[in-house]
Parts: C-alpha cells; structure tokens; sequence
C-alpha cells in the first residue's frame, strides 16, 4: 500500500506494482515515472483526493480503478495496449473519478464503464478510446470536450450520461448496443 498523509508529494522513482494498491490520505500524490503492470488483474484503490501517474504506463493488464478517489492519468501513453487480447481494455472504472490529462491517456484500448458512481473528468478536448457503457457516468472538465471512438452499451439496465452544467459532451461515431435487449443511452 502506499500512502500520501503528509502533504502533497511527488514519486519521480519507476514503479512496478505486483500486488493490489490502495493510496490513502488527505493529500494529493503524484507518480512520475514509469509504472509496470505486472499482476494480471490489478487493482488501484485511490481514497486520496488525487493521485496523478504522470509517467508512462507500461503492461499489458487491464487497470481496475476503484476508491471514491480521483486517478488523473496524464502521461502520453500512445503505446500502452491494455489488456491483450479480447477487448483490449484499459481500464475497468468502478468508483470514484477517472480523470484523463493527455489525449493519449489510456493509450488505443477501451475504457470500461463498470460503477454506479462513476465519473470520467477530461482536460483534454478529446478522447480517443472506445467506451463500453454498463452503468450511469457523469462526464465533466474543465472543457468542452468529444468522445471520437464508438460507445457500447453493456449489461441489462438503462444506461446514463450525466453531463455536467455548462459543459457539451460530443459523440462524434456509433453508439450500439451489446445485446439483444432493449438498452438506452440518456
């Protein structure tokens, strides 16, 4: 586990994370150098108000972002694939904030939409991944911004945008649905 108590710090070391993280605080923590992948499913759990991986991310795992925390991902990542294989998922986001800093954040891999409590925070003016939709999402920033990729619904219930006041939030290519059942996208 790591953890940021003291005031706000930035890790310039590499990293490489072989088990689940859980980053606790009051404090925000920044990561800048390279981190590594290495667990097949691994988990960071951010119950700081925001921690910052800056560096490059390196594997071929499928991040699972939980914790009411805030991730900022703001590296280029252009060459970072996400899980191989399959979908080719980046990240899976089930709690808190994913906020998104480069336009190449997540690398060419889809984000999973997988929470309740969602929200995706973008300062750039684009997103280039897929989304694979499979519950309700607030979309916020601090701009306007579009979403260039392909967005699929997933799972059986109604899925949400919650677009924050003031913001636009566009759609520039498909929205389809997964499955046979009736879905929608509000």
């Amino acid at each position: 586990d790591r953890f940021a108590d003291l005031g706000a710090r930035t890790v310039s070391n590499t990293i490489e994370l072989d088990s689940n993280s859980t980053i606790v605080g009051t404090q925000n923590l920044t990561f800048s150098g390279t981190i590594t992948f290495l667990l097949i499913n691994p988990v960071v759990n951010v119950s700081n108000p925001t921690t910052t991986f800056s560096g490059p991310l390196v594997g071929t795992k499928r991040i699972y972002k939980q914790g009411l925390g805030e991730l900022l991902i703001s590296g280029d990542n252009s060459t970072y694939i996400g899980e191989a294989g399959g979908n080719r998922v980046s990240i899976e986001h089930q709690a808190g904030t994913l906020g998104l800093g480069h336009v190449n954040a997540l690398g060419t891999s889809s984000i999973y939409i997988n929470g309740a409590a969602t929200n995706i925070r973008s300062l750039v003016p684009t997103i280039p991944n897929d989304f694979f939709w499979n519950n309700t999402c607030s979309l916020d920033g601090t701009t306007d911004f579009e979403l260039t990729a392909g967005i699929q619904l997933w799972g059986a219930a109604d899925n949400f945008i919650n677009v924050a006041t003031g913001r636009t939030v566009t759609v520039r290519n498909s929205i389809k649905q997964q499955y046979n059942n009736s879905k929608s996208l509000t």
